[in-house]
């Protein structure tokens, strides 16, 4: 593949990640302008633009309001039905579980 070549298919896996979160619109809108939602958004999908065979996100939802923290669970889950990337999810909230990843480790308070 020529290194020309190369840049146009990442950014059309780009752009395609955009249209998954319908962000399309905002693609030259500045990172520092978007909502604190919408950068963790764009930070999980510019990590799968190069198909990772791991992604490892700690504390994905953390300081999230409700609504970004279901934007970014349901992407989560996307991303773990394409089978194609294995995720290492880790959180402290059991209401944060997602349901296509089936190895669980629960690791319980010292008193």
């Amino acid at each position: 593949m020529a290194c020309t070549q190369k840049p146009l298919i990442i950014r059309k896996i780009a752009d395609e990640w955009l249209e998954l979160l319908g962000m399309q619109e905002r693609a030259d809108q500045p990172f520092n302008k978007l909502s604190y939602g919408d950068q963790r958004l764009l930070l999980i999908a510019r990590a799968m633009v190069k198909h990772p065979p791991l992604l490892i996100l700690d504390e994905p939802c953390l300081g999230l309001d409700d609504m970004n923290r279901q934007l970014v669970l349901a992407l989560i889950e996307k991303i773990c039905a394409g089978k194609e990337t294995t995720v290492l999810y880790v959180n402290h909230h059991t209401e944060d579980r997602i349901k296509e990843i089936g190895n669980h480790l629960a690791l319980e308070k010292n008193h």
